[in-house]
């Protein structure tokens, strides 16, 4: 019975426009410690309708997300022909590399062979 009143509650809290903790954390970004710092410290405000319960404003939820979406770089996909580009040219260079030491291997060996026969 607790339960069920502790989630209608709940309920009726979100539906006046406010937000838990953990919602909050979410919709901004950050997690619902962050959230209960930001509240003691008084950039968030809460009211507390039970024990260990934060209801916080939407509002205030939205206008925080929206202040620190503006400094937060936005997420960039790179160009998939740019990727393809690059993937080709190191490609290619990594041929190089490996026909280079291939070449070096086939001296050295050729070296050995003839310091042997030296002998």
């Amino acid at each position: 019975m607790y339960g069920y009143i502790r989630t209608c509650k709940q309920k009726e809290v979100s539906a006046l426009g406010y937000v838990t903790a953990a919602q909050a954390a979410r919709i901004i970004g950050v997690s619902d410690k962050t959230i209960r710092v930001w509240v003691k410290a008084g950039k968030l405000s809460a009211d507390h309708p039970a024990k260990n319960r934060m209801a916080i404003p939407i509002v205030e939820v939205e206008l925080l997300a929206q202040e620190r979406a503006r400094y937060q770089e936005p997420a960039t996909v790179p160009d998939t022909a740019d990727l393809t580009h690059q993937f080709a040219e190191l490609k290619a260079e990594l041929k190089n590399e490996i026909n280079a030491l291939k070449q070096r291997v086939a001296v050295l060996e050729n070296n050995a062979i003839q310091g042997r026969n030296h002998e």
